[in-house]
């Protein structure tokens, strides 16, 4: 008989009320009604969760904000997951929370991101550079283009001066930070490469992460190849699948900022969004 195991998610709003405007900016960073309901959500959330932690490990405030234009009074993108964080702390005091930065999470954001004034706070960052390359053919035509290029520039260095603003938040504030998604098309060439070099950096840094994604599309998938999005079949064995298992098995040994609910939910299996 197998032993059982115990996993520990983060609880994510993928969401938020009110969704998105035109050029996916998050409505309700203006719109007064849309932010009230984002702060109730997160009281809502925690009231039932709290003391949970066996089963939630954290908190996931909204998932890759995007603020162009000024915001409403106290609702940018900064301040109202700080509100919803205070929020949460007034009713759950323990169980972390995550914020995202701006631009889809994006790291150069991170140059102008503040830490938040609380305890227990992981700080989230989501990985697509290039994205010429880890999005090339998702919803239409495209150039075919490979990692690395010497050309265009794309090697680890790359990787690592792109990661460099998260870097630098991190040593200043001393930050917790999670790469809660990175990943590159399934038929990219060299997409195996490009997840390799990326572990490798966030391991080096002792950053947890998580794949995007495990059984959601075909397209993201590393039990799946193909030449483009319509021919994609069932794969038991492939470059981008063993680089993902060899990932995982490098962090399995390597040293963590994170309990080991984390390293299960976020290191030690490829978990979904």
């Amino acid at each position: 008989m197998r032993d059982s195991v115990t996993f520990s998610v983060f609880a994510d709003l993928h969401f938020a009320p009110g969704g998105r405007e035109s050029g996916s900016e998050t409505r309700m960073f203006h719109d007064a009604e849309c932010a009230a309901r984002f702060l109730d959500v997160w009281r809502r959330i925690a009231a039932r969760f709290c003391g949970n932690a066996d089963v939630i490990y954290g908190y996931d405030l909204v998932n890759e904000p995007v603020q162009r234009r000024e915001a409403l009074p106290g609702c940018d993108g900064w301040t109202l997951q700080r509100r919803a964080a205070e929020a949460i702390r007034e009713i759950d005091p323990e169980t972390p929370v995550i914020v995202e930065s701006n631009l889809l999470d994006h790291p150069e954001t991170y140059g102008s991101m503040s830490p938040l004034d609380l305890a227990n706070v992981i700080y989230e960052v989501h990985v697509y550079n290039p994205v010429d390359f880890t999005h090339q053919g998702v919803g239409g035509p495209y150039e075919p283009k490979s990692y690395p290029d010497v050309r265009r520039g794309w090697d680890k260095d790359f990787l690592r001066r792109v990661l460099a603003p998260v870097r630098a938040f991190e040593k200043m504030h001393g930050a917790k930070i999670y790469v809660g998604e990175f990943s590159a098309i399934a038929w990219a060439d060299g997409a195996d490469k490009w997840l390799a070099d990326a572990i490798s950096l966030f391991d080096e840094y002792g950053w947890d992460w998580t794949y995007h994604a495990f059984r959601e599309w075909s397209g993201w998938s590393v039990e799946h190849e193909g030449p483009d999005a319509k021919h994609m079949v069932p794969s038991s064995d492939n470059p981008r699948r063993r680089a993902l298992l060899d990932g995982l098995k490098g962090g399995a040994d390597s040293e963590s900022s994170f309990p080991t609910a984390v390293e299960k939910a976020g290191r030690a299996v490829p978990a979904s969004r």
